[in-house]
């Protein structure tokens, strides 16, 4: 069995460009896009309040002017086209992140235009899944909400209800965390549907929770490390304290910290996407020997039978 360490010394770098030349390639269309319809928004607003004099004009009549009917809807379509591409862009690079990190473990192969094969092809099971987390999401909240109701009470047992009630959230939102926490490397590297994936998920929390809990703290540990080091990086580039935020800001550094930091962030990213797509394929759900009998994987090719061995041999002699 190829180990986690074997991938990334076979593998990481190509992973790590794929990473990043899919991130731009996705990133680069939609600031575009967004810079466009902004400029558009922002060009009707000011055709709006151009036959308003600002000086002789009450604020009320100005409010008035930007929330009439037309600039409401035109704000929401706006706002909802916005989330739109965000989504796809999401489900875009999580598909072709996942399917890199797949195939080099399951085909020893990947590239750059695996990413892009994967991201195209998964896009919309990829949206559907993120669809349908985000809604699941929304259950966990109920507790909090009553919690809040309780909380406005003033009264001792409403208080102490609305902070249970608020410690019960949290709790939830872990659990909901590892229920579908590999449903994202399920839907690509097993090549499932969404309802299917999420099912594999919960399965893979139910019957082997120790192991799920375990890639949870994993890629927690990895987060957090990772965050602590492009901080510091981020301050040692900006010239900043980054946890001072009065610091004031230079805008040529900031600029220059973010191109130079795209490197070091996409590499994290390639550690925590590897780390749970590997985990799941080797660890918690590892595919069956070609023979169907239990044991590990094997990687390398096998070893002819002794009923092959022998007719070798008599090939072999005068």
């Amino acid at each position: 069995m190829t180990s986690y360490f074997d991938m990334l010394n076979r593998h990481g770098l190509k992973i790590w460009g794929s990473f990043m030349v899919g991130t731009l390639a996705a990133a680069i269309p939609v600031i575009v896009i967004t810079f466009f319809f902004t400029f558009m928004l922002a060009a009707i607003v000011l055709a709006r309040l151009s036959g308003i004099d600002p000086f002789n004009s009450s604020p009320e009549a100005i409010l008035e002017t930007l929330l009439n009917p037309g600039m409401v809807v035109v704000g929401i379509l706006f706002l909802l086209f916005f989330i739109l591409i965000s989504l796809l862009t999401s489900a875009f690079t999580s598909a072709g992140s996942i399917g890199v990190v797949a195939d080099s473990i399951q085909k020893n192969k990947t590239g750059v235009g695996t990413y892009f094969r994967y991201g195209f092809r998964r896009l919309f099971p990829m949206l559907g899944l993120h669809l349908v987390t985000l809604l699941l999401a929304v259950l966990p909240l109920i507790p909090v909400v009553i919690g809040v109701l309780l909380f406005f009470t003033e009264t001792v047992w409403g208080v102490a209800w609305g902070i249970i009630l608020f410690l019960l959230t949290i709790v939830l939102y872990i659990v909901y965390g590892l229920v579908v926490l590999h449903a994202p490397a399920v839907l690509i590297a097993k090549n499932k549907g969404v309802f299917e994936a999420l099912s594999a998920s919960f399965h893979a929390f139910r019957t082997k929770f120790g192991q799920v809990a375990l890639s949870a703290l994993i890629l927690f540990a990895i987060t957090m490390a990772g965050g602590i080091v492009t901080l510091v990086l981020e301050g040692l580039i900006s010239g900043i304290n980054p946890l001072d935020p009065y610091a004031e800001v230079h805008p040529l550094r900031s600029f220059l910290s973010l191109i130079l930091m795209f490197p070091v962030n996409s590499a994290l990213q390639v550690i925590v996407i590897s780390t749970l797509v590997f985990r799941y394929l080797r660890v918690i759900h590892p595919d069956p020997p070609s023979d169907g009998t239990p044991g590990s994987l094997r990687s390398g090719p096998e070893a002819p039978s002794p009923v092959e061995s022998s007719k070798l041999d008599r090939e072999a002699s005068p």
